[in-house]
């Protein structure tokens, strides 16, 4: 009888990504890393370019995130994107954005996340939580309250690049 790794009983299963449950409580105890990352703050939970090191743009951003099969892994393949929170208030930069999705979906992305808030009103939410208890952020593979998430997780959410289209 031919035994492989991914057969269960119940059908087939196989590799997955889900980084979004451990990456902040796991930021304290991974070093420093190559990239620029510091001991101490939150590792990458997505595909996205965490940290603002996303600096060619959105387009390059979503382009690398679908560089390889995504079929090889069956969950978990999230890409995070912030975008200038002005920017779905300007005439026409809405259909950028669609197109920017459909592009992504068509080239095998999986999932794809926005958050759409103002780096200064998050700073506003750390340093006044009781009068911004009502900002939800999408973190990795979940949303939350951004006053309810731990420092490191709030630090990394405001770190993120903020897109024009």
């Amino acid at each position: 009888m031919e035994r492989r790794w991914w057969r269960i009983s119940t059908g087939h299963a196989g590799p997955c990504y889900f980084g979004e449950m451990q990456y902040g409580p796991q930021a304290e105890n991974t070093a420093a890393t190559p990239d620029g990352r510091r001991c101490g703050e939150a590792i990458s939970p997505t595909l996205g370019g965490d940290q603002g090191r996303d600096c060619a743009g959105m387009t390059a951003l979503l382009l690398s995130a679908t560089s390889f099969d995504h079929t090889l892994t069956s969950g978990g393949l999230v890409a995070n994107v912030s975008l200038n929170h002005e920017l779905l208030q300007r005439d026409g930069d809405t259909n950028k954005v669609i197109d920017l999705m459909l592009t992504y979906f068509t080239r095998g992305g999986m999932q794809l996340q926005f958050n759409c808030i103002s780096p200064a009103l998050l700073r506003q939410a750390q340093q006044c939580p009781e009068q911004h208890r009502d900002i939800l952020v999408r973190v990795a593979g979940f949303s939350g309250y951004f006053i309810q998430q731990i420092p490191a997780i709030q630090e990394q959410v405001i770190a993120r690049m903020e897109h024009q289209v």
